[in-house]
Formats: C-alpha cells, structure tokens, sequence
C-alpha cells in the first residue's frame, strides 16, 4: 500500500487524524511520506488521499468508473437525514437520473440563460457594498442566496432575514456538523449507530438529533412555495417550474421526488460556495493591491473609466481579469478537500496496491499549492497565467472525475461577473484602526467541506 502515518493495532492512524483543517496534515504528510498518494488506515478502514494532478487524472479521469462510488457517508445520510444530496450518493441507477435531469438545468448552455438574473443581481450588490461597506459578507451571503432561489425556485428572497435563507443557514450548518471528525468516526466503525447515544463514543450521535429537521426543511419549505406559485399561475421561469411542467410527460415523466431533489441540490451546494470564493477575492485585493490595480487598469481600457458597467460580452477582452478568477479559485479553494469518493474494487498505481472499498479523496489544496507547477504557491499572483500560458484552468475546484460539480459553468459565470463588476466600480482597501493605522487581515480560514 502506499506510505502514510503510523498506525497501530486495531485503531490504526486514528491518533494522528487531524481534529480541523485536515488538507494541511494531509499535505505535510505527502511530502514527508509519499507525494502522489497517501494511505491512511482509520479503524481497519483505508483511506487514500491523491495529491497530484498527475495521480488525479490517472485514477479519477482514466479509470473513472471504479473512483466514481461513494462510501456509506452514514452520519450525513442517516443520522442527519441528507441522504438526498447528489454528493453524498453512491454511483447507482438513481444517481444518474439525478446527475441527467442536474446537468438539463444547469450544463454549459442552459448556465447562459441564468446570466440576465446574474447581472441584476451584482448590480443589486453593488448598491448594497456601496451603501454599507462594512456588511460585506452578509451582502455576498444575501446575494448568493437570493439568486439561487430565484433561478431554483422563483422565491425573490430580498433579505438576509428571509426564511428561506435562513433555513438554507441551518441546512448547512447540519452538513458541517456532520462532516467533523467525530462524525466521521461512525463512517469508519459504523457499530457505533447501534449503541445508546449516552454511551461513551456515541454522544455525537445525540448531539445530531436537532439538525435533522434542517435536512428536510431544505427540501420541503421551498419547494412547496414554488409548486403553490406554479399551480396557481404566478410563477417566474425557474428550475422548479420547468420540472414540474415535465411531471405528466411521456414516456419517462420525471417523478415528483426529483423535482425537489434537483433544486434542492442546487439550495444546499450553491449558497456558501459562492460566499467563499467572493470573500476570497475580497482578501486577495486587500493583500495584493498591485493585482486590483492591474484589473482596474485593464477594464478602464476595455470599457472606459466612469462609463457602463461591464457585462457577460467583455470577457473576451478581460483576460487579465478572468487569471484574477483562476487564482481566486486556485489560492485559497472553496472546498480544500474534494468529497470522498470510492474505489469499488482493487487496483494498482505505481507500484502500489489500493484496495477495493477504501475511501478516496482529491487533495485539492495540495494540487494547487504543488510547487512544481505553481511556483510560490502561497502568493497570489493571476501573473501566472501569463507567464505559463501552459497552465492548466484549476478544474480541479469543482471535483474529480464522474462526481465533478454540475453547477460549476453557473459558478463561474456568477465569480466572474461578480469580480469584474466590484472591480470596474470600487476599490478595496484594507480597514484603519482608531488612529488611522492599517488593520492587515488574517489569511484565515474556517474548517469543513466548504471553507
């Protein structure tokens, strides 16, 4: 098997698993054990962490059908109850009818119908960020969750208080309180579900039970507002709608289960993703003000200084703008550590042997922050891109292989959009203390699936 940490009878490497920001350890450990593939025994089970584009491509794209499974993610699915979520399913018959009905609504073409609703949307920030400054996050968080329910559900949801937002808050608060390690531990020794949740070891289990309601709210509150607005007539185009009016076709009508599921997916994996890259380029132009200033200087050629607002048509003309999105997405990914994925039978790579059944997850964070591709890592620098115009686009930020994200050609149209805009508009500088002083931000970051 390939190297890893040391283990121990029975536990394994479970001392040494990281309680927060795992991608590091696993980064650290590449380099001290092995750099293309780490092996890490938890309990009896294995996991493998791929930290090179190269071991990526081969095992995820190549042989994509035996990395394409999921293992049984039993705290997220069972205890919590988001056994609906596309990502946390396994490779079966279901789950792609669920990825071809994702991908009709949201593949590269159906993305560009969404860019008017985009537009407005940013510019509606626009306001926000002009009006009160210091509320940021709460606009970039608003926003992100107006847009995607309008495009999923029609809902205008014009405040951060509204309900449905807030649901969505607590939906992916649940997620996160599932994805730590202590949930995780149930994943790898999965006796634990049958003991009484006061039993030592099994607490976690009871500290669940107020999240579930959150897992089922997320599918059931907004769906039946945007099926009472389509029903009676006075819904606005949206992906729900446009399911729903597929109910009765023939010959294969779509059930009523995956017309909530479908947006569902999309309410669950659109929200904080699209809060993290923003704030990530908002640090990115406070540190690095040299880059905002060649973006500004490029879009004041392009569109002129003080005249229109740059839309969807400029980017052609913006390379420089769209290496400030490939580094956002590069520096500091959304999600470090891709999803955990399955190998569903033995194989072999470079010498070593991965057994079937063990638990695979893309190391993203290592594959951009890989030195002999990136030099300087750690330093934002959309440079790169010009320097090495041999630079691969960082796709690896929206998954591997058969499991890569179908929401990630929206994605990219609403960071896009939403940078230059900010950046044809506004500067961003860092805040001043009492006495006037610069306030350097931390380059920190929470811990979780999304970052």
């Amino acid at each position: 098997m390939p190297p890893g940490p040391p283990r121990l009878p029975f536990i394994g490497s479970l001392l040494h698993m990281p309680k927060s920001h795992p991608w590091k350890t696993y980064t650290r450990w590449a380099k001290e054990h092995g750099k293309d593939i780490t092996h890490i025994d938890v309990l009896g089970s294995h996991i493998l962490v791929i930290n090179t584009a190269k071991a990526a491509f081969e095992l995820f794209e190549r042989r994509g059908l035996l990395y394409a499974d999921k293992p049984p993610l039993y705290f997220l699915n069972k205890v919590i109850g988001f056994d609906w979520v596309m990502g946390f399913q396994g490779y079966s018959p279901r789950w792609r009818e669920f990825r071809k009905y994702f991908h009709q609504s949201f593949n590269q073409t159906a993305a560009q119908s969404f860019r008017p609703l985009l537009l407005g949307a940013t510019h509606e920030l626009l306001r926000r960020l002009l009006d009160e400054p210091d509320d940021f996050l709460d606009h970039l968080r608003q926003t992100a969750g107006r847009v995607i329910l309008l495009i999923a559900y029609g809902i205008d949801a014009k405040s951060k208080d509204d309900p449905h937002i807030q649901t969505a808050e607590r939906g992916l608060q649940a997620v996160a309180f599932g994805a730590h390690i202590r949930g995780q531990l149930f994943d790898f020794f999965p006796l634990l579900l049958r003991l009484p949740s006061w039993f030592p070891g099994a607490t976690y289990k009871a500290e669940a039970k107020p999240w579930k309601k959150y897992a089922e709210a997320m599918i059931e509150d907004p769906y039946r507002a945007s099926k009472a607005a389509f029903t009676n007539g006075t819904a606005p185009p949206n992906v729900t709608a446009s399911l729903l009016s597929q109910l009765d076709s023939k010959p294969s009508p779509i059930t009523e289960d995956m017309v909530k599921l479908v947006p569902a997916n999309m309410y669950l994996a659109g929200t904080d993703t699209s809060v993290s890259a923003l704030g990530t380029f908002l640090l990115a132009m406070t540190l690095y003000p040299q880059a905002q200033r060649r973006a500004q200087a490029e879009i004041d050629a392009v569109i002129g200084e003080g005249g229109r607002l740059p839309d969807f048509s400029d980017e052609a003309s913006l390379p420089y703008v769209g290496a400030v999105v490939k580094e956002v997405l590069r520096w500091r990914p959304v999600g470090p550590l891709a999803l955990p994925h399955c190998l569903t039978q033995d194989d072999t790579y470079d010498g070593y042997f991965l057994k079937g059944g063990s638990w695979v997850i893309g190391n993203t964070w290592a594959i951009f922050h890989d030195e002999s591709i990136y030099p300087d890592p750690d330093t934002f620098s959309p440079e790169r891109y010009f320097d090495n115009p041999a630079l691969p686009y960082p796709n690896e930020a929206f998954g591997y292989g058969r499991r890569w994200c179908a929401g990630k050609w929206m994605a990219i149209d609403n960071l896009w959009i939403t940078v230059v805009s900010v950046l044809a508009t506004m500067n961003v500088e860092k805040a001043r203390d009492e006495f006037g002083r610069e306030i350097v931000p931390k380059d920190e970051y929470t811990t979780g699936f999304v970052v």
